[in-house]
């Protein structure tokens, strides 16, 4: 990866890319009026920062992916005037205080884990290039569709769930999230376009599944299809979701 700055930028917009560069210990790259495709051919770096003045990108394989809160705050308006969010009543129930989000994505579910219960969210991330979105949108996140606070106790971490699992402490989060990709998409979700091309395929393991029992002191949730092979192997204690949702969400107890 390296950075750089978009066609129409300025003193400020170089500034922030060389920040970011220094960040994440990779190159700035001059931009001198070439194209992407022509600075990859040139320097080998297929994935590219690129920081405009209303805010940045990241781009690789023909995609361009933007950290946006539109799907959270649609989200947490609802969850406001009217109570509706499945994921956020199955955590404000408990009242916790440290939550793992396993599976990132987009983020939109860390965003309404934080700004729901204001507890502290640790969130993993595996895929490189869906990080850097989600580092960098949350550190510099600003508006008020939801409180500003929430991106705050968001600590987003680049590794997978199985090695981060592994090195808890037992019983050491109160709530443990996943959301694995669909092999088979949810109609209407072309907003995760990113997601499936950048995403790390994987699913929950009994390996996974053994470590996240011991971290976890209270309840492990996962977003299933309601036909999901994992609920009719591991039956779970709740499972919420309309009763025409194309999505549920599976509660195993461990309080």
């Amino acid at each position: 990866m390296a950075t750089v700055v978009a066609r129409k930028a300025g003193a400020a917009e170089e500034a922030r890319a060389r920040r970011y560069a220094a960040w994440f210990g990779v190159p700035y790259v001059e931009r001198c009026g070439r194209g992407l495709s022509q600075l990859t051919w040139e320097t080998g770096h297929d994935l590219w920062l690129v920081v405009e003045q209303d805010g940045f990108y990241v781009a690789a394989d023909g995609i361009r992916n933007r950290f946006h809160l539109n799907m959270a705050a649609l989200r947490w308006r609802e969850w406001e005037q009217n109570g509706k969010d499945y994921l956020s009543a199955i955590a404000v129930e408990m009242r916790p205080q440290r939550i793992l989000d396993a599976t990132y994505g987009i983020g939109s579910d860390s965003l309404m884990l934080a700004a729901a219960t204001e507890a502290e969210v640790v969130a993993l991330e595996a895929s490189w290039p869906l990080y850097v979105v989600g580092k960098v949108g949350l550190a510099e996140t600003t508006g008020s569709a939801l409180p500003l606070a929430a991106a705050a106790r968001i600590h987003l971490w680049h590794t997978d769930a199985l090695t981060y699992l592994s090195q808890q402490e037992s019983e050491s989060f109160d709530l443990i999230y996943f959301d694995f990709m669909f092999t088979h998409p949810v109609q209407g979700s072309g907003n995760l376009q990113a997601v499936r091309r950048w995403g790390l395929q994987g699913g929950m393991t009994e390996a996974l599944w053994r470590e996240a029992t011991r971290v976890c002191r209270g309840r492990i949730v996962r977003k299933e299809r309601p036909f999901g092979a994992w609920l009719r192997t591991h039956p779970p204690d709740v499972l919420r979701g309309g009763k025409y949702s194309k999505v549920c969400y599976g509660v195993w107890q461990h309080a």
